[in-house]
């Protein structure tokens, strides 16, 4: 994962190994000194994330984060503060103002790291649930937002039943508007209806909480839940792999009843911006933007997001990826079986692709047996890569036929890539026209096959 970092710390030395080992995993860094030297920095260029010196002179770091939090074009930049060890009220003011996170002095590499992936991969979910309502709200569907707050659900995991009931305690005692419920680790695999985990990593195997982070990832009914992970401050080795295998945040011992209540908020925000993300188009619009057959987006909403996707891709400089899916032989299915078997056929690839796509790509039936899938911020061997899982995962199962028995399915994908180099305008369009260039190669080939769109191929 790539992207740029805006470091701001007065001290040079700080600075040059924060650059060190943020550039060793392949981040551009942009350095600055102090909040001006930030403030230039942020009009020119957009970074993917800040780590700022909550200790800079005059409150300076704190006045950053503030600004940055207010300013819409840039309120969902993440933002990591760093400060001395010990009692700090700058912590707390920091989780306050919607700093992500605060780590403090010396900061562990593989801790640093981790926490930069999984608050990257938290942003691109938030940029796509504003990219989707920029794309109803170009169309004239966009209704407002609403700021009625449901009641959140916490989990409260933890093998000793004292840490859960304090936790418990603090939590419904200071914050009305939560459930709590206590359980132990196997009770909580087996919970529904979750908002936020918060789980003790510390009374018990380690190997045991990463496991449990695991299945939480896996199941349906809890994969979409925050996930807070209280630790020990001796292995961030081991808070490393628990964010990478998808806790949200975490809790390190020694931390106060307001630090535990602000990190709780903001991943409960951040779960119904989430969930928000995957309701998609609101029952109003479905008529307009969605498939009645498939459920999926139709082309009218598909070509418009796609534009928004390039202006996007463009201002942050990233590539991203096209590809048409078409089902073999689908002409032959509709005169052999019926018009009824063919919505079958046409109706479970749309269920198979909506399921092993990211929450963030987009899925839409363009029209007949042809889909369009994006893939924003994806490489072209990301690219290529899915759409060869795709391919395999639609050829390995046939589909079930609503009479009794079953029918193989192959597909045909083209790929192609958009660079940051393209020029704007029409570029959605003539991405799709390369994309489906490519999928009738892969056609004249012999079917079942991806072809990735090369110049060569025009």
């Amino acid at each position: 994962m790539s992207g740029k970092i805006l470091v701001v710390d007065d001290i040079a030395t700080n600075r040059i190994v924060l650059k060190v080992k943020l550039t060793a995993s392949l981040y551009d860094i942009i350095p600055c000194l102090d909040m001006a030297e930030a403030k230039r920095a942020l009009k020119s260029q957009r970074p993917d994330l800040i780590v700022v010196n909550l200790d800079l002179p005059e409150g300076e770091g704190l006045t950053l984060c503030q600004l940055v939090r207010s300013n819409p074009a840039m309120a969902e930049i993440p933002i990591v503060g760093i400060v001395d060890p010990g009692p700090c009220q700058r912590k707390l003011d920091a989780l306050r103002l919607g700093v992500d996170e605060v780590l403090e002095r010396p900061v562990e590499e593989a801790l640093l790291l981790a926490r930069i992936r999984s608050l990257l991969r938290a942003r691109d979910a938030s940029a796509e649930l504003r990219m989707r309502e920029d794309t109803q709200r170009a169309l004239g569907f966009a209704e407002p937002v609403t700021t009625f707050r449901q009641p959140s659900h916490v989990a409260l995991v933890s093998d000793r039943s004292g840490v859960a009931k304090a936790w418990e305690v603090t939590l419904v005692d200071k914050r009305q508007y939560y459930r709590a419920s206590v359980m132990t680790l196997t009770e909580a695999v087996a919970a529904d209806g979750i908002d936020v985990f918060l789980l003790d990593g510390r009374g018990h195997d380690r190997h045991a909480t990463l496991r449990l982070l695991s299945e939480l990832q896996s199941r349906t009914h809890t994969r979409h839940a925050a996930t807070i992970l209280c630790i020990s401050d001796d292995d961030p080795e081991f808070a490393a792999m628990a964010l990478d295998l998808g806790a949200n945040d975490l809790l390190i011992a020694g931390f106060t009843d307001t630090e535990l209540l602000l990190r709780v908020d903001a991943q409960a925000r951040r779960k119904a911006q989430r969930d928000r993300l995957r309701d998609g188009v609101r029952t109003g619009l479905e008529a307009a933007l969605t498939d009645p057959l498939t459920g999926l987006h139709n082309r009218r909403y598909a070509m418009s997001h796609l534009s928004r996707m390039a202006e996007d891709a463009r201002s942050l400089g990233r590539d991203y990826a096209v590809m048409m899916i078409d089902i073999d032989h689908f002409k032959r299915i509709n005169d052999r079986y019926g018009h009824p078997v063919g919505d079958a056929v046409l109706v479970a690839l749309a269920a198979r692709l909506r399921k092993a796509l990211r929450p963030e790509d987009m899925l839409a039936r363009i029209g007949g047996e042809e889909f369009v899938v994006a893939l924003p911020g994806a490489s072209q061997v990301e690219a290529c890569a899915t759409a060869e899982r795709l391919r395999k995962l639609i050829a390995a199962c046939p589909i079930d036929l609503p009479e009794g028995g079953s029918l193989p399915m192959t597909t045909s994908i083209g790929v192609a890539m958009a660079w940051t180099t393209d020029t704007p305008g029409s570029l959605s369009e003539a991405l799709v026209g390369r994309a489906d260039e490519a999928l009738y190669r892969s056609k004249a080939d012999g079917r079942n096959k991806v072809t990735l769109f090369e110049t060569s191929d025009a």
